[in-house]
């Protein structure tokens, strides 16, 4: 397409996992295209089984894009559609990566498909990720997210920040599934806004790193335990359906209907967090 991107869809790289015992063969779906001018990107990347893998790119290239899938059981495509320049109103580009089932799957958690996506640093992105019964890692280190929405699956959920968000995550909404959940480095992502609904499985809501001065979190706790984990400078304040102001857990204080941590009023920077019914399985824990 006038030598503006490059798409491998339907390489053929067959592996014989028969031989393995499992009876799959594997495709490689590949899509790349050099980055060319500073533009927002909204990703949609769906699976319905396997792993989603995310993590920062060459800056050459505004995207990277490896996705091997069981091509017995799915089809997969991916599709880009480029802003145009100039254009009043422009939305930003927009990708779309999906797979969809084409075989009844008996073993969702066997198949083998694993979508890798690199992403260029210093671009605006929008992300919405989701798997059904596989799992998520995304590293987001020092890309620039305003909005994230995951759905997880039966396995593992797992986003982190180990440095700073260029710009504020504006708006984050995370559905946890059955596997174990861990958000990490909320405070290095800039979350202002945090919208988590619990599963069963056990959760960790990270929120170190310095973060905005202001923050709010709604918390559902679902049938999981939680663990919220703050940085020794964060002045938090809970209220909610979930919380009994005459018994505050340990590390905080009781409150006008509410629990305060002991720093609530000195604090240069503040969580408001209200929790929603759920889970008895909840631990606030202070970092040193």
């Amino acid at each position: 397409m006038r030598g503006r991107f490059r798409i491998e869809s339907a390489a053929l790289l067959v592996l014989c996992f028969g031989a393995c015992g499992w009876g799959h063969s594997v495709q490689m779906l590949r899509d790349s295209r050099p980055f060319n001018r500073r533009q927002s990107l909204t990703i949609v990347a769906q699976t319905p089984a396997g792993k989603i893998r995310l993590e920062r790119g060459d800056t050459r290239t505004l995207y990277g894009l490896q996705f091997s899938y069981c091509r017995d059981h799915f089809a997969a495509e991916s599709r880009f559609t480029q802003a145009q320049a100039g254009a009043a109103g422009e939305a930003g580009s927009r990708l779309r990566i999906a797979a969809r089932e084409i075989r009844p799957v008996s073993h969702p958690e066997e198949e083998p498909n694993l979508m890798l996506l690199r992403l260029r640093p210093g671009i605006v992105l929008d992300l919405r990720l989701g798997t059904g019964s596989g799992e998520v890692e995304a590293d987001l280190t020092a890309l620039s997210v305003r909005r994230l929405v995951v759905h997880g699956g039966a396995g593992p959920l797992h986003l982190i920040f180990k440095a700073g968000n260029p710009v504020d995550l504006e708006q984050m909404k995370v559905v946890a599934g059955t596997g174990k959940t861990r958000l990490e480095g909320l405070g290095w992502g800039s979350v202002k806004s945090l919208q988590f609904y619990g599963g069963a499985g056990a959760a960790i809501l990270d929120f170190s790193g310095p973060g905005p001065e202001e923050a709010a979190a709604f918390v559902d706790p679902g049938t999981g335990s939680v663990e919220m984990v703050f940085p020794k400078d964060l002045g938090v304040e809970v209220s909610g359906a979930g919380v009994d102001p005459e018994s505050p857990p340990e590390g905080l204080l009781k409150g006008a209907q509410t629990w305060i941590s002991p720093n609530r009023q000195v604090a240069q920077r503040h969580l408001t967090l209200i929790m929603d019914r759920g889970s008895e399985d909840l631990l606030f824990r202070w970092l040193p």
